[in-house]
């Protein structure tokens, strides 16, 4: 059993003993502090501006993606088509990946020399189990369970399918211009989806997207009139503290040891 007892910087974990049930939280005693995920807003645990920011740009992705769904239906036979409008957005999209996960390490002080690869932001699979992360897109026709960061299920690095796509036609579009396509932007616009809510829980759909309901008593499911994001079990691995109670302490958020 491993619980924490205060947040680490820019890293979501469901809260123990947590309900956002109307009816239990006015039948607690009123003398009584209960977890809350208050501090998902707080400065010192996110740049709230930045965080506004990269949740923005998830958010106009999202809008060109359904721009491109009315000249390419969402479906599994249209998998393997690729464009240069897929081309443009899977570029934007694996760019703003890379920016979430440099401000992970590097909010949490990661030192690297060079420049960050993908082998580094690995590294957030251990805390975030994001390999068990599982994204449904609400206008795909058939259904299509994305994990986007399956392969990282694994005690050593593994390439992602969709990201070694977005590196061959980055570097070389002619020739692998068919990396371009639908199945590997979808795919990574699930991860980008997976790595906002490892970041900012259910802050990474509430700022953006209409229509969001918080499953009742259930930190671990989010939806959107966009997308369903299910989120890994942390079963006895929760967040255990009272925000209330640890806020006004000179540290209350730590960072995390990658």
């Amino acid at each position: 059993m491993t619980t924490y007892q205060k947040p680490f910087t820019r890293l979501w974990r469901p809260m123990k003993n947590y309900t956002n049930s109307i009816d239990e939280i006015f039948a607690l005693d009123s003398q009584i502090s209960a977890p809350t995920i208050n501090y998902l807003k707080d400065g010192r645990f996110a740049d709230q501006s930045e965080k506004k920011s990269l949740i923005t740009s998830a958010h106009l992705i999202i809008k060109d993606l359904y721009e491109l769904f009315y000249y390419i239906e969402p479906c599994d036979n249209n998998k393997s088509t690729y464009s240069h409008r897929i081309y443009e957005l899977f570029l934007r999209t694996c760019t703003e990946i890379e920016a979430n996960f440099k401000g992970i390490l590097s909010t949490n002080l990661y030192k690297k020399q060079g420049d960050f690869k993908m082998r580094d932001y690995f590294k957030v699979e251990d805390f975030s189990k994001l390999s068990e992360y599982e994204i449904t897109f609400e206008r795909w026709k058939e259904q299509y369970a994305l994990r986007p960061f399956e392969q990282w299920n694994s005690t050593t690095y593994q390439s992602l399918p969709w990201y070694q796509a977005y590196n061959n036609v980055k570097h070389n579009r002619y020739n692998n211009f068919t990396d371009a396509n639908f199945d590997n932007l979808m795919n990574s616009i699930g991860a980008l989806l997976i790595v906002l809510h490892a970041q900012y829980g259910e802050d990474m759909a509430e700022t953006c997207f209409s229509n969001i309901s918080l499953i009742q008593n259930n930190q671990y499911e989010v939806h959107t009139d966009t997308f369903i994001l299910k989120t890994p079990l942390f079963t006895n691995e929760e967040y255990d503290f009272i925000w209330d109670d640890i806020k006004n302490e000179t540290d209350p958020v730590t960072n995390y040891k990658f």
